[in-house]
């Protein structure tokens, strides 16, 4: 556990721990941008149980929570500045494992509700795009088995809803190839359909691997 204590944090960021409740991704990036620790602020949903009568107990009965937190070196803990606020406790530094209780990007939630590949008819107008030939063959590959296309169509433009629906796959049915598809997207002129939270993982996942 590192000597970061919530005294040096409040002194770091030059804000007291009792100001801290609706904040947690900026004081997660206020905590790394001071240098207090090495991490990633991240964002998504926080899973884990909140007490009814917490700065969230409204919130107590929903599924998840949008929250912010440190992601360590390696990527399998987490530091949570701002846990307390779930928990009707005391201001604490919460050092814990990347577990369920902590979804970046919310990607729990995005199987849940992950829908069938758009439906197109060939010949109809529609916007499309190059994505499959600007990819390397084994993303390519990859990709083409979700699409349910054959070898024959690896470099056929294709529709930019599908593109979409690509960009908005769970991170890990991408895996290992979400940088390369979400760079290629971006390079396209299409990166706004990616989400900001899994790109940023992406690259932090290559950096660290």
């Amino acid at each position: 556990m590192s000597a970061l204590t919530l005294e040096k944090c409040e002194k770091g960021i030059r804000l007291p721990a009792n100001e801290w409740a609706g904040k947690c991704y900026q004081v997660s990036c206020m905590i790394v941008d001071a240098g207090l620790i090495d991490g990633t602020p991240v964002y998504g949903h926080f899973r884990g149980p909140i007490h009814p009568h917490s700065y969230f107990g409204s919130r107590a009965s929903m599924p998840f929570v949008q929250h912010g937190w440190i992601v360590l070196p390696g990527g399998k803990k987490v530091l949570d500045p701002t846990r307390f606020t779930f928990e009707e406790e005391e201001p604490y530094l919460h050092w814990g494992l990347n577990d369920d209780d902590y979804d970046e990007g919310g990607n729990r939630w995005r199987a849940r509700q992950k829908k069938p590949l758009p439906e197109h008819f060939p010949g109809e107008t529609i916007k499309r795009i190059d994505l499959l030939k600007d990819l390397f063959a084994p993303a390519r590959s990859h990709l083409m088995a979700m699409l349910n296309l054959t070898g024959k169509e690896a470099r056929t433009p294709i529709p930019a809803s599908w593109v979409m629906w690509v960009a908005n796959l769970p991170y890990e049915e991408l895996r290992p190839f979400n940088l390369e598809i979400y760079a290629t997207m971006r390079a396209l002129g299409v990166g706004a359909f990616v989400p900001i939270d899994n790109f940023r993982r992406a690259e932090r996942e290559r950096m660290d691997g």
